[in-house]
């Protein structure tokens, strides 16, 4: 659980720390970006949020924690690798922000969800992106609506992406080696 849930949500808070001068603020949501990354993980924070409230009112603490674990290796694996250059100071500073703010989102809702698996790293990275306790902060509630047609869009596209992957490593093609054709 160390290496391959909390070690991997401290980097990308650190990705994230390391690359924005912004103050400590809440963020509400994570905007209103029109990036279909973007859209995917706020509509992945928000269905976490669902599951893992329900599952802890259940004291179903196994699959809670499952579900987090989840969201952090999508976070990581398959936002923040798509979105790496929307952080530069070169990319487009609307978009950055958007960027911006979808992660700063992501990762402060996540702190509150992590906080009764995980008090003290919860604390850590929620205080330092809010300057406010993560224990004194309200259970975050799930937005109205929850697009369900953009998460099975990924999930096709990611089911895609594996096949190809899979085909490369049965021909012996390295990844970064361009094919002629798919």
């Amino acid at each position: 659980v160390s290496r391959r849930v909390l070690m991997i949500w401290w980097n990308v808070y650190l990705f994230f720390s390391q690359r924005t001068e912004d103050e400590k603020r809440p963020v509400e949501n994570g905007g209103k970006s029109e990036n279909v990354l973007d859209r995917w993980i706020l509509a992945r924070v928000n269905i976490t949020i669902d599951i893992v409230t329900t599952n802890l009112d259940q004291y179903d603490v196994l699959t809670a924690s499952r579900t987090l674990a989840e969201l952090i290796d999508d976070l990581s694996t398959w936002y923040l690798r798509r979105s790496r250059g929307r952080f530069a100071e070169e990319h487009d500073a609307a978009d950055r922000q958007d960027a911006n703010n979808t992660l700063r989102y992501a990762l402060i809702t996540s702190a509150k969800l992590m906080a009764p698996f995980c008090p003290f790293m919860s604390e850590a990275i929620h205080y330092n992106l809010t300057g406010e306790s993560v224990h004194l902060a309200d259970w975050p509630k799930v937005s109205d609506q929850i697009d369900r047609n953009i998460i099975n869009d990924m999930l096709q596209v990611r089911q895609i992406v594996s096949a190809g992957l899979e085909a490369r490593m049965q021909a012996g093609i390295k990844v970064r080696q361009p094919l002629q054709h798919l």
